[in-house]
């Protein structure tokens, strides 16, 4: 694991207190939802659709999601397919069958083929008005004077402004369904159906509101589709915030939790081993000593004795709220590490 460039403020200021709990964000990589291992070379294949133009967009799009990536060796567009397809007479229409895609697999190698149909493409737009009545108050003044004396005369009247305000909203919902097939099993990998919404509003006081202009909407809608979809294929980069617990009544706490905060694991473990060797250490020390040294074995990949720790420390604080979360998250973690790398 890799540590984030920040950390985050202690939650407990361990320089004034004698224990607390202190934690650091690290950056980790994890597993893509699709498994892509072996398959480098990407074909897009047909999407279906009622508007020819709109199912180009999606595979234009997506094109170039998946070049913009670099996570392949090469991305066959579908004009580069439809070659293929008419030098070879194959059938690649829609859902393609099982027997087209595997002879398609032996032209182009290992590869998965991308197929998918546009469910939903709509565009809705209203139209609603609000009248508004306003009362205005008008004073006028009036002044008349002889040679003894003046008047000043005030007239109230109240009159009423109407205006009508207009409201123009616009909506594109927009969604695919999409299905990932390895070329060489005609096996289907993933099947995924992703929608996207978009919307503007406009409005105006005693006159039509701007257009909106639905092709803005639509491109912006797929560009999402595209995006949301092309991620699932790829690893990802995430954070995860590690608790550790600081107590100053165990020997070098501190010390080996800096340790841990700057990636030196088997230092930071083995100060804290010389601890748990100490007969005298309470039972709730020990088990913050377990805590912590199941979270420096799970950052160094050992996830196993990690786990067996933090059992441990679970057995003799159960109490404890991040000692009772500590078996969850090295399980969870262990198993993003396994599906990582059977994605290697």
């Amino acid at each position: 694991m890799k540590k984030f460039v920040w950390i985050i403020c202690y939650i407990m200021p361990v320089f004034f207190i004698s224990c607390g709990v202190t934690g650091q964000v690290y950056t980790v990589k994890r597993p893509a939802e699709v498994n892509m291992k072996g398959l480098k070379v990407i074909a897009i294949g047909d999407i279906q659709g009622t508007r020819k133009s709109h199912s180009a967009a999606i595979m234009n799009e997506l094109t170039s999601r998946l070049s913009e990536s670099g996570a392949f060796d090469a991305i066959l567009d579908r004009n580069h397919l439809d070659r293929i397809i008419e030098e070879h007479k194959l059938t690649m229409s829609g859902f393609v069958d099982d027997g087209s895609i595997i002879k398609l697999g032996k032209l182009i190698g290992a590869a998965a083929i991308i197929n998918g149909a546009i469910s939903v493409d709509k565009y809705r737009e209203d139209i609603t008005r609000q009248l508004k009545v306003q009362e205005v108050t008008n004073v006028s003044i009036s002044v008349t004077s002889n040679k003894y004396e003046q008047y000043t005369n005030y007239i109230r009247s109240v009159s009423s402004l109407t205006n009508i305000s207009y409201k123009r909203t616009g909506k594109y919902v927009f969604s695919v369904g999409f299905q990932i097939v390895d070329t060489q099993t005609a096996r289907l990998l993933a099947a995924k159906t992703i929608s996207a919404s978009r919307e503007k509003v406009t409005e105006a006081v005693n006159g039509d509101p701007d257009m909106i202009d639905p092709e803005y909407l639509f491109v912006s809608s797929v560009e999402e589709i595209c995006n949301n979809f092309a991620a699932r294929l790829l690893p990802k980069t995430d954070v995860l915030y590690v608790t550790f617990l600081f107590d100053n009544k165990i020997t070098n706490s501190e010390k080996a939790i800096n340790y841990f905060k700057i990636e030196k694991y088997s230092e930071g473990i083995a100060l804290l081993r010389e601890q748990l060797n100490n007969d005298g250490t309470e039972k709730l020390l020990k088990a913050k000593i377990y805590y912590d040294v199941a979270m420096g074995l799970m950052l160094s990949d050992q996830y196993e004795e990690a786990l067996q720790n933090a059992e441990k420390a679970l057995e003799l604080n159960p109490n404890d709220h991040y000692i009772a979360c500590g078996p969850k998250l090295i399980t969870d973690e262990w198993n993003n590490a396994k599906r990582l790398k059977e994605q290697e």
